[in-house]
């Protein structure tokens, strides 16, 4: 898990690790760059787990983080922020990651508003 926010609109940083293994949850022991919200997206290439657009809880919706791309690369335990931007800034967008692309579908922009159509492709 990546980030959310509670109820009382904290924005998240957090991630959390499910081990189906043991039927257990952790604590990542590196929390995210940028703290985000708006069921944003994930998709994985390798071991690197792919952040993807979402929101900062503030009105207006700003772009920057609706664009944003983040990796985390799971055994090295590091992030990478110098990523090309989502051409389309968005969030509750969905993920899936096929063929060595993450594909982005849908969401909306600004958050909770009006609904977006962009599809779009990531090649990490």
């Amino acid at each position: 898990m990546f980030g959310g926010c509670r109820g009382t609109g904290d924005i998240l940083a957090d991630v959390d690790v499910y081990d189906p293994e043991t039927d257990t949850w952790s604590t990542a022991p590196m929390d995210m760059p940028t703290a985000r919200a708006g069921m944003y997206a994930v998709g994985t290439k390798g071991g690197t787990a792919y952040v993807i657009g979402g929101w900062d809880g503030i009105f207006p919706f700003n772009p920057v983080i609706g664009s944003l791309v983040e990796a985390y690369k799971v055994s090295q335990d590091a992030w990478t922020t110098a990523l090309p931007s989502m051409p389309t800034p968005r969030a509750e967008t969905g993920a899936a990651s096929h063929n060595g692309k993450i594909y982005m579908v849908g969401g909306a922009q600004p958050g909770f508003g009006s609904s977006a159509d962009a599809h779009e492709a990531f090649k990490p």
